[in-house]
């Protein structure tokens, strides 16, 4: 993979990426006629800085992956499959993976900038989503399911995230719900792609969520709490917990978009995949690189993502799916390694989740083949079954504020 981008970045050595970067910059909103937003005025010298894509990304980033097993199980595994070129020719392919690497230097400076200074999220809570509705406003309204979701999920979040800074308290539990919700958004689009085993991953993941009355010194779960600049959001074996979110996310990614190129950086620039230190913080900065990825690419071609089309076709679906089996194991190890931390995490609650999740999986599919044309009924008729597995994630927080019960 480090091979292919940097032959891709070498293949467009004529152009100016610095200059790329900052054209970057007006189509994501963040510069107006080259002046930048006030709060990223004290940040201007970094984030217009001649860019290194050596220095930034491909000689650091993979320090960090390196400490993520389950990423190199998956990297691994990926490397024996045959990836099909691009069918307009390589010099198409080395431009869309050079211009995603650009982009990608915009995510990592804006996504380091934001979870330095608090300033520069709350500015972009009060321009981003101006820019987004109101003067696309015509077209926010035919945007896709799933990109409307995810949009006022992740803006919700960090919404709430900014009233915390403010009070410098955020509540216990909090993204005891939020956080499965928006893990369940990818899990329902997995299963109308029929990638079964990585929605079983996803599954997992919002069932061992975090938001927690006590701390289990076991397992590291815990209360959500204010961290200075940062929210830290306590699921059980943080570290575990962020490894495999990153490769759940990485092969939903890859299978939802067939324009998937630019999709990865949001999980494997260093601001978002060097957590290892304190992964606690992991979710907080991977929302905010989500929220800057969302913002940025619905401005930059919102024609083409508003009716839910790609930018190009490079569908590698059948892979990403088949790949989904790698992820499903290192599950199950995360689950084993926690029921091996804690005995009171056993075979009852694996049972439930796979219960849940075979519930979702049947409804899935039933629906999806008897409404192929009408993909919002189906989302409208499984919102059901969904709402049985909030459901039984809401009783676990009212059963903690009770007992203060601690899994």
């Amino acid at each position: 993979m480090l091979a292919a981008i940097r032959a891709a970045v070498a293949a467009n050595h004529k152009r100016n990426a610095t200059k790329d970067l900052i054209d970057a910059l007006v189509l994501g909103g963040v510069m107006t006629k080259r002046k930048l937003w006030s709060s990223l005025e004290k940040h201007k010298e970094y984030l217009l800085s001649p860019v290194d894509f050596e220095k930034e990304l491909l000689a650091r980033a993979p320090q960090c992956w390196s400490q993520n097993q389950y990423l190199v199980n998956l990297m691994t595994a990926a490397n024996q499959y045959y990836i099909p070129p691009f069918k307009k020719g390589k010099e198409a392919q080395d431009t869309i993976v050079y211009e995603a690497m650009v982009e990608a230097i915009f995510l990592e400076r804006l996504t380091s900038i934001v979870l330095k200074d608090k300033e520069v999220l709350y500015q972009s809570l009060d321009i981003w989503p101006h820019l987004v509705k109101e003067e696309h406003s015509t077209d926010y309204k035919k945007f896709h399911a799933f990109g409307r979701a995810k949009y006022f999920s992740v803006q919700y979040v960090l919404q709430g995230c900014v009233d915390a800074f403010k009070k410098n308290h955020i509540g216990k539990t909090n993204g005891a719900l939020t956080i499965p919700i928006n893990i369940l958004e990818a899990v329902f689009e997995d299963l109308v792609h029929k990638n079964t085993k990585n929605a079983k991953t996803g599954a997992y993941l919002a069932w061992y969520n975090p938001g927690r009355w006590k701390n289990n010194t076991l397992t590291g779960a815990g209360p959500t709490t204010v961290d200075g600049t940062k929210i830290a959001y306590r699921y059980p074996l943080p570290k575990l917990w962020s490894d495999l979110y990153t490769v759940w996310n990485l092969d939903f990614v890859v299978t939802e978009f067939e324009d998937w190129v630019e999709f990865p950086p949001k999980l494997l620039i260093p601001a978002v995949s060097c957590y290892q230190e304190e992964p606690h913080h992991y979710i907080y900065g991977r929302g905010v690189a989500l929220w800057i990825f969302i913002n940025y690419n619905m401005l930059k071609n919102y024609e083409h993502h508003a009716a839910g089309n790609s930018l190009y076709n490079w569908n590698i679906r059948n892979i990403s799916i088949d790949l989904a089996k790698v992820n499903l194991e290192s599950a199950t190890h995360y689950v084993k390694t926690l029921a091996a931390t804690d005995n009171s995490l056993g075979e009852k609650i694996k049972d439930e989740i796979s219960s849940a999740f075979n519930d979702i999986k049947k409804k899935t599919h039933t629906f999806y083949k008897a409404a192929r044309s009408g993909l919002e009924k189906v989302k409208n008729q499984l919102s059901g079954v969904f709402g049985r597995l909030f459901g039984k994630i809401d009783k676990r927080v009212d059963e903690k504020k009770k007992k203060h019960w601690v899994p």
